[in-house]
């Protein structure tokens, strides 16, 4: 027998695709008032623009006819919250919702989808080798596989393929991702930065860090190399004291 997964409900709210606490507490078996409790907790850690544009404070009627207290989540919200949800069925659960709120987000695009300008210019691979760069190091800080996020930039840009992106968009292309993976920085604790040999990012792409970890490699270097040499001539000078006093 399988376990039955609900469908993901989503819905939009000032525009944009959310799913309220109760719902998140129905689907994935928890105690409304401990989703209510994490949230409440979870927005008090957060920088309060993150809060304020991914969690949202309502209420409901309960069967007493008593108002309770609820939240609504966007897309972010969502994911913090039931990041440190386990097991194989809210694995599914969590897949089903991130499947929802990719297609809702889709359909959003295709409803505001504007024609092309005519002054834009098909992009190569060529061309979108910084984005793909980029989005790889998104994926490396959101700890997914690539392949989950082009949907979103797909769905902002109101596109059925990447390779439509224009060349004059992908300037905005790289801002929009950027901006996802400082999203990300805000709220996961310590993120780890790329090193040197680690990082799939196009060197020109973030040039002030890289040349604030070169420097700081050097200056260690530097005040290492001091610190060696300085030693090595202690070790002569007392090797030759002591040289002297046995003969």
């Amino acid at each position: 027998m399988t376990n039955f997964i609900p469908s993901p409900s989503v819905s939009i709210v000032n525009g944009r695709p959310s799913v309220t606490s109760l719902k998140i507490a129905e689907h994935f078996n928890k105690n409304h008032q401990h989703v209510v409790r994490d949230l409440r907790r979870i927005s008090g850690e957060v920088p309060e623009d993150f809060r304020l544009s991914n969690f949202g404070q309502s209420s409901y009627v309960n069967e007493q006819g008593k108002d309770q207290p609820m939240f609504i989540l966007y897309r972010d919200g969502f994911m913090l919250l039931v990041m440190s949800y386990t097991g194989k069925k809210a694995l599914q659960i969590k897949l089903a919702y991130i499947a929802a709120f990719n297609a809702m987000e889709a359909e959003l695009a295709r409803k505001e989808q504007k024609q092309l300008p005519e002054t834009t210019t098909p992009s190569t691979p060529a061309d979108r080798k910084p984005l793909r760069s980029l989005v790889n190091a998104w994926a490396q800080t959101a700890n997914v596989h690539h392949s989950t996020l082009w949907p979103q930039v797909r769905a902002y840009f109101q596109l059925e393929r990447i390779d439509d992106l224009p060349v004059e968009w992908i300037p905005d292309a790289l801002a929009f991702v950027q901006g996802k993976i400082d999203g990300l920085q805000k709220v996961l604790p310590n993120p780890k930065q790329p090193t040197l040999m680690e990082s799939n990012v196009v060197l020109a792409l973030t040039p002030k860090w890289y040349q604030i970890q070169l420097e700081s490699l050097w200056n260690t270097y530097n005040e290492r190399s001091h610190e060696f040499y300085a030693w090595m001539k202690a070790v002569d000078a007392s090797r030759h004291i002591h040289e002297k006093a046995r003969w």
